[in-house]
C-alpha cells in the first residue's frame, strides 16, 4: 500500500460524506489509470488496451490492482502539512492561497512509455473531497439520475463516486494541458499575470473536456456538418463533471473579493466552458477557443452592463459574433437559456463555415488531430 493509500485509510476529513476517504482514494487511482491508459494504449497495449476505457470504474479498479508494476505508469504522492505549524502559525487563508496546487509531471522513457508523477497537496485533497456533491445544472438544480445516464433507483453513493473520478480526470487533463501543451508549471506559473494568465485557461478548459471524453473511450469529431444527434453518453459524461464546489470553498477561505476584471473573466470562462462542451457533444470539437466581451468592464460602475453588447467568439481562428445582451438579472434560469441560445447560434454559424469552406473544414480536423499528436496520444477522430 502506498503512502497515499495509508493517508486515506487514516484520514478523518468529513463524516457527512456518503463514502469514506479510502473510497475517495480509489477515485484518484481510477482517474490516474484512465489517464495512463490514454497515454500508453499504443506503446503498452498488452496492459492498457484502449477498449478498457469503455469499461466501468469498478473494472478499471480491479484491472490496476492486477498490474504488478503499476508505478511504472503512475505515482501519486500527497504532501502533508506539519500539523504543529498549522495549529500555531498557519492561517487557513495562507493554506488555501499558497499550499493548494500540486505538481504534475509526465516522464517518458526511451521506449516511449509515459509515466505520470502527481504530487498532490493535502489542501487540494481535502477541498476536493469536501466539495463533492451530486451533479447540478448551471441553475443549481440537481440533475435527475436518468439525465446522468443512471437508473432511477441508482444509489447516490455510487453516482457520486463515479462523478468524483470524472471530475478528477478532467482536472488532471487540465493540468496536463498547462504543463505539456503550454509549458506552464508550478515553477513558472507566477510569471504569467493579468490577461495572459486568464487566456491560458480557455484552451486548457477546452482541451481537458476533449481528453475527458477520450478517457472513457468516447468518439471525438471535429467536422460534423450534418444535423448530428449528440451522443447521449457524451452528454451524460459532461453533466457528471458538474459535481464539485472545490474552488468555491477555497475562495471563501481566501476571503476573495472579485474585481471587475475577474468578474468579466468568470463570465467569459463560463460561456467558453458551456460552448466547448456543446461543440464536443455536437461533433464539432475545436482545438482552440476564445470568448470576449464586446464591452469589457473598466471599473466597478460598469459591472452591471457586462455583456450588454454580447460576445465575440473565436473557434479555430475563425470569428463569430453573438450580439444579444447577457441578461442583467442573476436569475440562473435566464442565464442558462442565454448560454443555450448563444451556443446554438454559434454552432449553426460554425457549421455553415465548415460546409462552405472545405479548406477550413480540413484545417479544423487537422488541428484537432495534430493536438493529439502533440500530446503523444493515439486517437482516431470520428467522421
Amino acid at each position: 500500500m502506498s503512502p497515499f493509500d495509508d493517508w486515506a485509510r487514516n484520514a478523518d476529513i468529513n463524516s457527512d460524506m456518503p463514502f469514506a476517504p479510502p473510497s475517495y482514494a480509489d477515485c484518484w487511482h481510477i482517474a490516474l489509470a484512465r489517464m495512463a491508459c490514454v497515454l500508453n494504449c499504443e506503446k503498452e497495449e498488452s496492459i492498457w488496451a484502449s477498449d478498457i476505457l469503455r469499461r466501468q470504474d469498478p473494472f478499471i479498479l480491479d484491472h490496476i490492482r492486477s498490474i504488478p508494476n503499476l508505478e511504472k505508469f503512475y505515482v501519486i504522492e500527497v504532501g502533508l502539512l506539519d500539523q504543529t505549524k498549522i495549529a500555531e502559525a498557519m492561517k487557513i487563508e495562507d493554506i488555501a492561497s499558497n499550499f493548494f496546487y500540486g505538481n504534475l509531471e509526465i516522464n517518458t522513457n526511451e521506449t516511449g512509455t509515459h509515466r505520470i508523477v502527481y504530487r498532490l497537496t493535502e489542501a487540494f485533497l481535502k477541498y476536493s473531497y469536501q466539495g463533492l456533491h451530486l451533479p447540478q445544472r448551471l441553475s443549481g438544480e440537481l440533475y435527475t439520475n436518468e439525465s446522468l445516464g443512471y437508473q432511477a433507483d441508482e444509489l447516490p453513493e455510487r453516482i457520486l463516486q463515479q462523478c468524483a473520478s470524472n471530475y478528477l480526470i478532467r482536472n488532471l487533463w487540465h493540468n496536463f494541458a498547462h504543463v505539456h501543451c503550454q509549458g506552464i508549471n508550478s515553477a513558472n506559473y507566477h510569471q504569467f499575470r493579468g490577461d495572459g494568465r486568464f487566456e491560458t485557461d480557455f484552451d486548457a478548459d477546452n482541451l481537458s473536456l476533449i481528453l475527458l471524453a477520450s478517457s472513457y473511450g468516447l468518439p471525438v469529431s471535429a467536422d460534423r456538418i450534418d444535423q448530428y444527434k449528440p451522443l447521449q453518453s457524451l452528454i451524460h459524461l459532461l453533466r457528471r463533471n458538474r459535481c464539485n464546489s472545490i474552488f468555491r470553498l477555497r475562495a471563501a477561505d481566501r476571503n476573495e473579493v472579485s474585481n471587475p476584471q475577474e468578474t468579466a473573466w468568470r463570465i467569459r470562462r463560463t460561456i467558453s466552458g458551456y460552448l466547448s462542451g456543446w461543440l464536443l457533444a455536437q461533433g464539432t470539437a475545436v482545438a482552440s477557443i476564445g470568448v470576449y466581451l464586446n464591452n469589457p468592464a473598466q471599473g466597478a460602475q460598469e459591472l452591471s452592463s457586462l455583456g450588454a453588447r454580447g460576445f465575440s467568439i473565436s473557434l479555430n481562428g475563425a470569428w463569430f459574433s453573438y450580439e444579444d445582451p447577457l441578461p442583467s438579472s442573476d436569475q440562473p434560469d435566464e442565464r442558462l437559456q442565454y448560454f443555450h441560445d448563444l451556443a446554438t447560434n454559434v454552432l449553426n454559424d460554425y457549421r455553415k463555415r465548415l460546409r462552405e469552406n472545405p479548406s477550413f473544414r480540413e484545417y479544423a480536423r487537422n488541428s484537432l488531430e495534430n493536438f493529439f499528436i502533440r500530446c503523444g496520444i493515439k486517437k482516431t477522430l470520428s467522421n
